[in-house]
Order: structure tokens, then sequence, then C-alpha cells
């Protein structure tokens, strides 16, 4: 038979199908045979069956607001090695979460475990950590148990800076990745949380070596409430940083004239790299 014009010898039929029909084709299929790439499950129960062996073709896992049993879920990520992206937001709770897969590249973790452990993922490069929305007043900082050397993005999301265990927390994550390169900060956006930090930063949670700081060339920061505490760490970066080019900073339009003020105080800061770019929005 003669193909259409355009048409490739390896066109895929199935997939350019519409949502419902296509679901409800792969819900005919035993869990072996769906052929899947991308999941993603919202506000639900995920309870595989006791023989799961996990989905060999899996590239993408997003989980939102979803229960299931930690050992289940460990399963999944250890049995899907083609898995590059993970996404966990306001999950079940974990008391140490670890994570074993080999493809990995970019994890995203806004859920609540008391320690995150990275085991055999030699290609992760950016890890993003957020506190969930619906956990503010009980979530607890974790504990991270890694050093990655190949870490390139760490992506703090909703900090709270006015708490000194977060900044205790970035810091010390950026001490275990010490090739970092880039460094995103968003801050928690109401102005509940825009009070002074309850006690000073102490000296020792803010010791950072060189080493942790010698390939970082960006940080941004968004929603800054430009208080002390934040003052201080980003003269702790510009202190260290030697590779640093750009140090980006928004805030809220409502502080803007503070803001404004913090920008031309940081560039009178003393910095290790002479050519940093500082940039401001709001």
């Amino acid at each position: 038979m003669n193909k259409k014009s355009g048409e490739s010898s390896g066109a895929d039929r199935i997939s350019s199908l519409p949502r419902d029909i296509l679901q409800k084709i792969l819900g005919c299929l035993p869990l072996h045979d769906a052929d899947l790439k991308h999941l993603e499950l919202n506000s639900c129960e995920f309870n595989p069956p006791p023989n799961f062996q996990g989905f060999r073709s899996l590239v993408t896992l997003n989980f939102q607001f979803v229960t299931f049993e930690p050992m289940s879920f460990q399963v999944l990520l250890s049995s899907s090695p083609l898995l590059e992206r993970v996404s966990m937001i306001c999950c079940s709770e974990f008391d140490s979460f670890i994570i074993e897969a080999p493809n990995l590249r970019i994890f995203k973790f806004s859920s609540t475990a008391n320690s995150l452990c990275f085991r055999r993922t030699p290609l992760l490069e950016e890890i993003v950590l957020g506190m969930p929305f619906n956990m503010l007043e009980s979530f607890t900082v974790p504990e991270p148990q890694l050093t990655l050397d190949n870490i390139k993005i760490l992506n703090f999301k909703n900090l709270i800076f006015s708490e000194v265990e977060w900044i205790a927390y970035v810091l010390d994550l950026i001490n275990r990745c010490p090739n970092i390169e880039r460094l995103l900060i968003t801050s928690y956006a109401f102005t509940s949380c825009a009070c002074a930090c309850t006690r000073p930063l102490q000296s020792q949670e803010m010791t950072m070596t060189h080493s942790a700081m010698k390939q970082l060339k960006s940080v941004d920061m968004t929603l800054m409430w430009v208080n002390k505490t934040e003052m201080e760490f980003l003269k702790h970066v510009l202190a260290y940083a030697t590779a640093l080019e750009k140090i980006y900073i928004a805030t809220s339009a409502e502080i803007r004239h503070r803001g404004m003020k913090m920008m031309e105080e940081m560039k009178r800061f003393p910095r290790a790299s002479p050519n940093v770019e500082f940039i401001y929005h709001s």
C-alpha cells in the first residue's frame, strides 16, 4: 500500500488519538503492556498490585496531592530505568525518602520527609525543593543526606527567609553540591511571612567553604522582602562566589523603593568576583 504524502514509516497512530479515547485503550491493557512514557496523577491514590514492576519506558513522573505507600513509590522509581524527571507536590509523608533512578536529571519535591537520600543518580543536575502550601504550620526542614558533584542547579520554592532553619538548610545543600552553577530562590509570597528574623544567623550557620561556591555563576531571588536575613545571605554569597556573573533580584511593587536601596547597598559589599552584573526588577 502506498503511503500518503508526508506520512513517515514510523508514524504513531495511537498517540494522535483524542485523549479520552487513548485513556480507554490504555485502560484495557495489562500494566506490563502499557508502553507508558509520561505519567501524571492528581488528587488520587496510587495503589499498584503486589506484583507491580514499574514502567520500563517511563520518562517523566508527576504526582500532585497523591497518597501512596512509600515502598510502592520506591519500587516505581527503581524499576523505571529511563526516568528523567520526577515531580512530587503535596504527596504522602515520608520518614526517609530514598531516590534511586540512574537516568534521573531533574527532581522536584514539595512534600514532607524527615530526610532525603540520593543513591545511584549519576546524571542528576537539578534539584527543586519547596515547602508545600498545605503544610505551612507543620512542615519541618528535611535533613539532606547527599553529596552530589554533578548538581548544577538548586531551586528553592516558597522559602521563608525569616526562618533561620531554612537559611541554614539552603547553605547546607550548597555545601553538599560543590559544582552548583545556578541558585534560584523564591520566597513565600504572603506578607505574614515578611516579619523580621526571630534570631540573627550565627557564624557557624553561615559557614560556607570556598569549594562549594567556586562554580556559582548566577543567583536569582524572587519576591524578596528586603530584610536583614536576605542581605546577610547575599553578602555571604558575594564574598565567596569567585565565578559569579549575575545577581537578579525581584520584589513586589509595594517595596520598590526599599528594593532599589538594597540593590545599591549590595553593590558596595566586598565580592570575590569583580564583574558581577546586578539586575533589579519589581
